[in-house]
Formats: structure tokens, sequence, C-alpha cells
């Protein structure tokens, strides 16, 4: 509805009531990235911990906000960075939380080739979570070729 200050009026409020500050910085970091406000974005979510858990007990994990922190490293312009943060996830625990859209983009802003994410990605099976305008998409790894990668889509 474009009531980002309203929202961010609610952020506090639920800031105010929490014992753990978890889910309402997370919620303000993708409103600032809505507002146009990345440096903002980026520090919320730079102070998160490896693992937090929120008044609900529902467990958050750093790699959960990887998607974020790269859309606000890159809309920072700081895309060899944004990059680097997706390549490493998905190396180091074979998920990319984040549109695949945004890190080739990301990687071709920085003058670096798509086939890092061939070589980003382990041996076995992979699950990378597309999010897209219809949601989200499960898909495994089948195979890498050089040249990029190629991934079959459901189970």
């Amino acid at each position: 509805l474009g009531r980002l200050d309203e929202a961010l009026e609610q952020v506090d409020e639920l800031r105010r009531c929490s014992s753990n500050p978890i889910t309402a910085n997370t919620l303000e970091a993708l409103i600032r990235l809505q507002m146009g406000e990345p440096e903002a974005a980026l520090s919320l979510l730079e102070n998160i911990g490896e693992r937090e858990v929120d008044d609900d007990m529902f467990e958050y994990h750093a790699s959960q906000f990887m998607g974020m922190r790269a859309r606000a490293l890159s809309a920072l312009g700081r895309y060899s960075e944004a990059s680097d943060l997706l390549l490493n996830t998905l190396s180091e625990e074979g998920v990319l939380d984040a549109h695949l859209g945004d890190l080739i983009d990301a990687l071709e802003r920085s003058g670096r080739s798509v086939d890092e994410v061939a070589s980003a990605l382990k041996k076995g099976q992979v699950t990378c979570s597309l999010y897209g305008p219809t949601g989200s998409v499960a898909a495994r790894k089948s195979r890498c070729r050089s040249g990029g990668m190629l991934c079959s889509l459901g189970q």
C-alpha cells in the first residue's frame, strides 16, 4: 500500500514489546530497502547473529538474510561484495536464498563470469530457493557443465 512510514511505526512498537529485536530488525531492514535506504538496511542486517531466537521461539540464521544483504550491497553499487556473499553462502551451505537473477546481475555488473555459480556448487544435491513474482520454487541441482549451471525443477 506504500504506507512505509506507518509500517516503521508498527515495527517500533514491535521492538518495544519484544525481548529480542530480531523480528523487528529484519522487518525494518526490508522496509528500509523498499524506501531506498540500503545503508540503513545493511546496518540492521549486519547486526544479526549467526543464530537468534525470537519471542515465539522461531529460530533465525544469518544465512536467511543473505539475499536481503546482497540487495542492499548492490543498491550501494557494491556488486562484487554482493556476489561474494551469495556465492559463499551457496558454496558453504548449498543454499541460494535469493533471486538467481540478482546474483547473475551482481556478477555481470562487477565484471565477473556467471560460471562462478557452477563453481560454487558442491557435488551432490543442492536446493536453491528462487524467489520471483510467482513465489518460490525449489530447484534441485542435477548437473553442472562448463558455461553455467543446469537445474531440474521439482522432485
